[in-house]
């Protein structure tokens, strides 16, 4: 190369210098040779590393020259994910909290006893009193009573009036979700024996639409409490590392708990590497713009800076973090459902799990799945109201599961799960965070840098483990 053709060094020093760059002069004899556009190098060097680097070096520019050409390969594009349902915090509700609250149970009575109508012919309970001994009523549940005999007593309530409900034997019923009953009178006509307990269910067969699912696949993660000392940096780096050779991928699914958060649990400052909740979101974007050729789909969870209240806001409702983050990324509520690629996705972090473990036998943390299961059985995400799960009055019943999804995706249980429930893919995607204080002291052991990867045209799904380097 003839000395004419090599670029100015004072032209790359101040090029970068205002930028705030300093250079390295190994970097500046690289530079002098490079044919491509400098403005470019330095804006892309702003994106990746942000204001984490003063002093530009040649493995800086290495790692950029490589992200840049990766970025100019062909690579299918998809669409953005179709937004089906998401809370907006916005919207406007009416005032009265009593009132919102009957509405809401209601929102949620008429929705799931359409549901139950469809297997049993029930009436309503004022004239289900006064008609034939043998009949059948769909209640929310409303009271739970076990007696010295071990039978179970429950307070049905619909619009029209309330009914105990006699269940001799155990059965799995929570306080507030929506259920159907068959049985006969007692003589006096006060309450109802059961014999038959009905759920809203997933249906065993379902009229498959015809969706022309396209030809990419989806990686679903969740947890990933960028701030927290127990975040896994290196697994993260190779995770990221196969995705850039994945051109496949459209999408990237995360279930909640993006920053660590702060005083979500005691003594968790100690375990934190940032203090500061806007620069652990400052941090998560840092890392995320990092994934260039995908749509970024982000749900919230209990540790994100939103309310706790379920359902909880998309993180754009704070504008001061939306705007950190790069455009490919999509925010949604919890719980949300969208499309990508033709199939249906509900997202949801997973808070109702700590009031289902415990209510019903057999289910824990360890097993995120059976948790899953009695959801979509309830055909609802947070059955519960009132317990150690905040739930908002808002009218409307956001997590009743109305359309039955192709995808169920949860976290909050930090351990891994893929399984078929009914046609539904169930994913509880684990965490990059390793195990902190708090969870030793509780016994959870979580199940750290997994991702489960979906074809979303044969829907078969993997869960890749990057723990340790292959």
């Amino acid at each position: 190369m003839a000395l004419s053709e090599l670029r100015d060094e004072a032209e790359i020093v101040r090029l970068f210098a205002d930028a705030g760059y300093q250079i390295h002069p190994e970097v500046i004899r690289l530079l002098k040779r490079y044919k491509g556009s400098l403005q470019e190098l330095v804006e892309g060097l702003r994106e990746v590393f942000g204001d984490s680097v003063l002093v530009v070096e040649k493995s800086h520019v290495e790692r950029l020259l490589s992200e840049l050409l990766h970025a100019k390969e062909p690579r299918k594009t998809v669409p953005p994910p179709r937004i089906l349902k998401s809370y907006n915090s916005g919207a406007r509700q009416p005032q009265q909290p009593q009132t919102l609250l009957q509405q809401l149970f209601l929102d949620r009575y008429n929705k799931i006893s359409r549901m139950i109508k469809t297997r049993i012919n029930a009436r309503p309970i004022k004239w289900a009193k006064s008609g034939d001994s043998e009949v059948a009523v769909i209640g929310i549940v409303s009271s739970i009573t076990k007696t010295r005999r071990g039978s179970i007593i429950a307070e049905l309530e619909d619009p029209t009036g309330t009914m105990p409900v006699v269940f001799r034997g155990d059965v799995n019923l929570l306080l507030d979700e929506v259920v159907g009953v068959a049985g006969r009178l007692s003589k006096d006509r006060k309450y109802l024996i059961a014999e038959r307990l009905v759920h809203p269910e997933v249906p065993l067969y379902r009229k498959e639409e015809v969706r022309a699912a396209k030809k990419c696949s989806a990686v679903f993660i969740s947890d990933t409490h960028f701030g927290s000392k127990q975040f896994l940096e290196e697994p993260w780096n190779r995770f990221i590392d196969w995705l850039k050779q994945r051109t496949d991928v459209g999408y990237v699914v995360i279930a909640g708990d993006i920053v660590d958060g702060i005083g979500v649990y005691p003594g968790q400052e100690e375990e934190l590497l940032i203090r500061d909740i806007y620069e652990q979101y400052e941090f998560a974007a840092a890392y995320l713009r990092e994934i260039r050729h995908v749509h970024i789909i982000i749900s919230p969870g209990n540790h994100d800076a939103v309310r706790q209240a379920e359902p909880q806001p998309p993180l754009s409702s704070v504008s001061e973090i939306a705007e950190i983050f790069p455009k490919n990324v999509h925010f949604v509520s919890s719980p949300a459902a969208f499309e990508i690629a033709g199939r249906r996705v509900i997202v949801y972090h997973g808070q109702s799990f700590d009031d289902l473990i415990g209510e019903i036998p057999g289910l824990s943390y360890g097993e995120p799945l059976k948790l899953m299961v009695e959801l979509l059985k309830r055909r609802h995400l947070a059955p519960i109201y009132g317990k150690s799960v905040p739930i908002a009055p808002q009218g409307e019943d956001h997590a009743v599961i109305e359309e039955v999804p192709d995808v169920l995706h949860c976290g909050h249980s930090h351990t891994v799960g893929v399984a078929r429930y009914r046609g539904v893919l169930l994913v509880n995607s684990g965490t990059w965070q390793a195990q902190t204080k708090y969870q030793k002291k509780r016994n959870i052991e979580p199940v750290p840098c997994r991702a489960t990867l979906l074809d979303l045209a044969t829907m078969k799904a993997k869960v890749l483990n990057f723990a340790a380097a292959s």
